[in-house]
């Protein structure tokens, strides 16, 4: 499971704490973050998402990335059963979505965390929705193709605050193409 830190603490980013946490060493700053990741996002084992192995601070060191910052509305979902956790997705086509577990789902939505790459060549590359680089050439909501859609893809600097809105975009676009869909 990734760490994962909201969006938001109270009134304030949810990073600055951890901004200030940072100066500590990961023995003493890792067991803080773990105790308010049980506080405020709670055991999401049953869920198909595990405690970190690692400590917050000690895996950020160790790899340079940050943890996934979400919304409370996205853990609310989770367990609430509107957001299923999968394997890992190897690739997608028309027949839907080939997981690593080798069974096939024919999702609404498919919503991929890939990292600081991109990670879409060998699940997408075959589209020929992405550029040399591997990055999507549409994002930001609209689809690319057919039912496909990419979010959180900008510069990171320009990310901060962009990919919720993003993500309602596309949410509510992808409600209309299901809502006409079932239109009789």
């Amino acid at each position: 499971m990734p760490h994962i830190i909201f969006r938001t603490a109270g009134p304030i980013p949810g990073e600055y704490p951890a901004l200030l946490l940072e100066a500590l060493p990961p023995r003493i700053a890792d067991p803080q973050v773990a105790f308010v990741q049980r506080k405020s996002v709670g055991d999401l084992s049953r869920w198909g998402l595990t405690e970190p192995t690692e400590g917050f601070f000690t895996r950020a060191r160790r790899e340079s990335k940050v943890p996934a910052i979400v919304d409370p509305e996205v853990i609310s979902a989770i367990k609430a059963g509107e957001i299923e956790i999968v394997a890992a997705v190897e690739s997608v086509d028309e027949a839907g979505a080939r997981l690593a577990s080798g069974s096939t789902l024919r999702p609404d939505a498919i919503i991929a965390a890939t990292g600081y790459s991109t990670g879409l060549e060998p699940v997408v590359g075959h589209l020929g929705v992405l550029n040399d680089q591997g990055e999507p050439m549409v994002h930001g909501g609209p689809a690319t193709a057919p039912g496909l859609r990419f979010i959180g893809y900008r510069p990171r600097a320009a990310q901060v605050g962009l990919v919720g809105r993003e993500a309602r975009r596309a949410a509510r676009q992808v409600r209309r193409e299901l809502a006409k869909a079932l239109l009789p």
